[in-house]
């Protein structure tokens, strides 16, 4: 996805999520590191009934899907360190 492919909204969600601390580029979180723009439009850009999200809001979701996605993986983690080989 470029610049031509985007609206001025997407661009918005994009330009938020990739210049935040938690998930944004050089945060190494999954979100930074795995997904596209066009995934972080998909995923972020509009609520479950289709609305457009707010940068802000959309920030907001992606920061809360890192925060799941972190707690599965310590929990991951942690079953793995407790497990007898």
């Amino acid at each position: 996805m470029d610049a031509n492919t985007t609206t001025p909204q997407d661009q918005a969600v994009i330009a938020a999520i990739r210049a935040d601390a938690l998930v944004g580029s050089g945060s190494c979180s999954y979100i930074d590191e795995c997904l596209s723009d066009a995934e972080l439009v998909e995923r972020f850009a509009r609520n479950a009934s289709g609305r457009r999200r707010l940068p802000a809001q959309a920030l907001r979701a992606a920061q809360d899907a890192h925060k799941i996605w972190a707690d599965v993986m310590d929990d991951r983690i942690a079953d793995a360190r407790n497990s007898e080989w």
